[in-house]
């Protein structure tokens, strides 16, 4: 049962984050995985907790291309 739960986890962690809506994105349903994954896309830093994940991300976002 324990290796169940393990393999569970770890298919749960490899689905990719979900795409940001047309309205805004909502990056607070997104898991730190994820947000993580989206910001090693961007090469940009991983470090520090949810909330500093999210805000690098709506900085970058906001940063003309």
């Amino acid at each position: 049962p324990a290796k169940k739960k393990a393999a569970a986890k770890k298919k749960a962690a490899a689905k990719p984050a979900p795409e940001p809506d047309e309205g805004g994105d909502d990056y607070e349903s997104w898991t730190i995985p994820d947000l993580k994954g989206e910001l090693e896309g961007r090469e940009l830093a991983t470090g520090g907790n949810k909330a500093a994940l999210i805000a690098r991300l709506r900085e970058n976002d906001a940063e003309p291309f």
